[in-house]
């Protein structure tokens, strides 16, 4: 028996060994999936002698492809012999396809230097091209040009006329051509312009062919339909003779998947290409992993007899020799603040025990619920990480240095040049940089070369971009000469961005400061690969990198982890708080499951039958997260906007929840779903006083001790508003207001609006950068501390 077999069960060990033609893993959740990628990858290696860098393993998440990386490192430790070029390429769909452009984009008329713009960029550009077209962004928001934009690229489809989106059309062509003028692509572009170049390129398709000869596929279920086609072109064939003479054969691709954690459609994942999969290859080997290493048998049963509601799916049962585990715990409570008192309360008793506060997870279905677990943790000091606070990269100092970054390496990025003309300030103002504009408009060229041309005259706005220009020019020469880390000191020195930070002295600044030297730290890691092959299918010794190839693989890193979802450090020693979307993928010993509601989980706006299974399927992603305990709570009464007004509204129980076994669980248990079939409610009638509300599919809840008195906004106390007694704010008659891009600018002495407390003064911030906790001295309602991230501020503009 092969040494990379030992250990696993019957249905694992098959995986590992079938590597010849299409195989299609259907891993359950818990079911130890990574560990049969690995060990397959090892057993071709060491048992089948295929040649590592014959084999392509892609996956959707840094995080995963690092974690395959070291497990196969482990299994087959590298020899002295070994070259870094000679490995396993193990990595995310969007790296794999960077490094190919690389070496192929140029048949597509762009040039190996591109960027890569990121959502922020997108905006930018959107942004010009609405103004060229004079199209007002209030009636034509660059956000829906760019959502419509992506759907269609993932889709693989050219924009016409007859699109849903007015102007679309126009939009994407113009829009297209600026970047392509500034040799930049956009996320989407990455795998696209891969395929382009395939179906463009026969021979070049078959240079990969050649490489990549045995292709894994991790989380294939959310792949979208430009993926599945990259997959498809790659594997699919026969066999082919290659320049030298060998012959190989094709369709040697493994998938893996679970189409019950297919997610993502909002991200344009096609849960038909899993579902398809054996249709599209034909004679495919089909292995279930169906035998959980996470979770109870309790737990399981619950996610199972949910999830096989839906008629998208292929069958399987999870299920486990571990213990049967104990009832699931059901929490009904009065109102959201109420839920998150039980939910800490709860948290306190676990936390008298052994478990640690990283031990818990708190997961919700949409960011917007976090607010009063927040607040009740906080209050009661138990240490919590709200997940899906601002990345490293999307901080501003980084990105300003960045941008330097950027605009050195392809002098066409008008986006980086934008970003960076007047940061720090130089004196160049809205008109100058208009003037740079016309003059790039008039003669068909770059801005940097329009500040170039304009930094000639005389003049203060001259005399600024002459130096500006001049700066640029010795950073470009630097990029040669000294190694990234070194040159981003540089540009943040010489530029006078540490100076300014300096000179301001504050705790926040000390902690940009911080950031731009952890920047110059990251920059040094070395990630290129050279990808060329000799005559014979073996990859040639790589020249080391040059500085200025090592800063262009670092900026490629950078555009690609900005667009991956931030996940949580499970080792932060503090209760996680996040999104089922992002608890994919991760486990704790104990799972609340809140705001079990209609309306909410499943959200409102799954209205047809696909979009509710897709709903549910998110549900058994958050159950399946739990290990050993798992609570479902939900509030009986939500605070609602109705028109200008807040009032509390009355609940009705998820689904989901009522889908579950009753015998499964404990506490406020629902009655069964078959008892009472599902029927919207009513619009109720305002109330004159505050009256019980009903609570569709429970019997009703048990005597209540009077109200407490409840966390508000943001840390203050107040009694919970009565139904319709709770107006909205009113704004200034005359007064401007914006939502700014980054919470940095809520910043001491600025001036905000609240939606319900109205106008003030923000008089402390404190906290994490993530979420700060502001003081906030309402002219209607004295200090309250609210937290910026959901508080719905806006800026008052003078």
């Amino acid at each position: 028996m092969s040494r990379h077999v030992e250990g696993l069960n019957e249905e694992q060990a098959r995986a590992v060994v079938a590597t010849e033609g299409p195989l299609l893993i259907l891993a359950g959740a818990g079911s130890g999936k990574t560990r049969v990628l690995t060990r397959r990858i090892a057993y071709m290696i060491d048992e089948k002698r295929i040649r590592p860098w014959n084999i392509l393993a892609v996956t959707f998440t840094n995080k995963a492809a690092g974690e395959m990386k070291e497990r196969v490192e482990h299994l087959v430790p590298p020899t002295e012999d070994d070259r870094r070029d000679a490995k396993v390429w193990v990595s995310t769909f969007h790296s794999t396809c960077v490094r190919i452009l690389r070496r192929d984009i140029g048949h597509l008329g762009y040039d190996r230097g591109f960027v890569i713009y990121d959502d922020d960029d997108q905006t930018r550009v959107l942004k010009a091209v609405l103004a060229e077209l004079k199209l007002d962004p209030k009636q034509h928001p660059p956000a829906s040009f760019r959502s419509a934009i992506d759907r269609a690229k993932n889709a693989l489809r050219v924009p016409t006329e007859k699109d849903d989106t007015p102007n679309l059309a126009r939009v994407y062509r113009m829009y297209t051509e600026r970047m392509k003028a500034a040799n930049a692509l956009d996320f989407n572009d990455i795998v696209n312009k891969v395929v382009e170049v395939w179906e463009l390129k026969p021979e070049v398709l078959d240079h990969w062919r050649g490489k990549f000869r045995y292709v894994l596929v991790d989380e294939y279920q959310d792949t979208n339909p430009a993926q599945y086609k990259l997959v498809k072109l790659l594997c699919d064939y026969d066999s082919l003779t290659l320049p030298w003479g060998e012959k190989i054969t094709g369709r040697n691709l493994a998938v893996v998947g679970d189409d019950d954690q297919s997610i993502y459609s909002f991200r344009g994942a096609d849960i038909r290409n899993i579902l398809d999969f054996e249709k599209d290859f034909p004679n495919a080997t089909v292995v279930r992993l169906e035998q959980n290493y996470r979770s109870t048998q309790t737990i399981l049963d619950a996610a199972s007899s949910l999830v096989k509601r839906n008629q998208q799916r292929k069958d399987k049962t999870l299920w486990t020799d571990a213990d049967q585990g104990g009832l699931i715990r059901v929490i009904r409570a009065t109102d959201e603040a109420e839920e998150a008192a039980r939910v800490t309360d709860e948290i306190r008793s676990l936390l008298r025990g052994t478990l640690r506060p990283a031990d818990i997870a708190i997961i919700y279905r949409t960011n917007a619920q976090s607010r009063p677990f927040e607040q009740a943790l906080l209050q009661a000091r138990i240490p919590h990480v709200l997940v899906g606070g601002k990345k490293f990269y999307e901080r501003r100092e980084v990105r300003d240095l960045v941008s330097y970054m950027k605009l050195v390496v392809n002098p066409a990025d008008d986006i980086a040049f934008a970003r960076i003309i007047n940061i720090p300030t130089r004196g160049l103002g809205d008109k100058a940089v208009q003037q740079i504009a016309d003059e790039a408009a008039r003669f068909g060229i770059t801005l940097r070369q329009a500040a170039r041309n304009l930094g000639q005259q005389s003049g203060r706005v001259g005399n600024a971009l002459a130096a500006f220009t001049m700066m640029m020019d010795n950073f470009e020469r630097l990029a040669l000469l000294v190694q990234p880390g070194e040159l981003v000191t540089e540009i943040a020195t010489k530029t006078g961005y540490i100076a300014e930070l300096e000179a301001e002295n504050t705790d926040e600044a000390r902690g940009r400061l911080e950031n731009i030297e952890a920047l110059s730290k990251a920059v040094q890691e070395d990630d290129g690969l050279d990808v060329e092959m000799d005559n014979y299918g073996d990859p040639l010794p790589r020249a080391p990198q040059s500085p200025l190839e090592k800063l262009r693989a670092f900026l490629d890193r950078v555009s690609l982890a900005g667009q991956a979802d931030e996940l949580p450090d499970q080792d932060a020693g503090a209760v996680t708080l996040l999104t089922a979307h992002l608890a994919k993928g991760l486990e704790y010993p104990v799972v609340f499951v809140v705001g079990l509601v209609e309306k909410c989980f499943p959200h409102a706006r799954a209205e047809q039958e696909a979009e509710i299974e897709e709903e549910r399927r998110l549900a058994y992603v958050a159950i399946t997260r739990a290990r050993e305990q798992l609570f479902l709570t939900l509030p009986s009464r939500r605070m609602m906007r109705m028109g200008s007004e807040m009032r509390f509204e009355p609940t009705l129980p998820s689904r989901f929840l009522r889908e579950l076994p009753t015998k499964l669980l404990t506490g406020d248990v629902p009655a069964s779903v078959s008892a009472r079939p599902f029927q919207a409610p009513r619009a109720p009638t305002p109330p004159s006083a505050p009256t019980r509300p009903s609570y569709s599919g429970f019997p009703p809840p048990r005597a209540a001790a009077p109200t407490p008195r409840t966390p508000s906004f943001g840390g203050g106390t107040f009694a919970p508003p009565q139904p319709n007694r709770l107006k909205a704010a009113v704004p200034p008659a005359g007064v401007r207001k914006l939502v700014p891009d980054d919470l940095e600018s809520f910043r001491v002495g600025v001036e905000v609006f609240h939606p319900l407390l109205g106008t003030g003064t923000i008089s402390k911030r404190e906290g994490s950068p993530a979420n700060p906790k502001l003081t906030i001295h309402f002219r209607d309602h004295g200090p309250r501390p609210v937290y910026a991230v959901s508080a719905g501020l806006e800026i008052l503009l003078p």
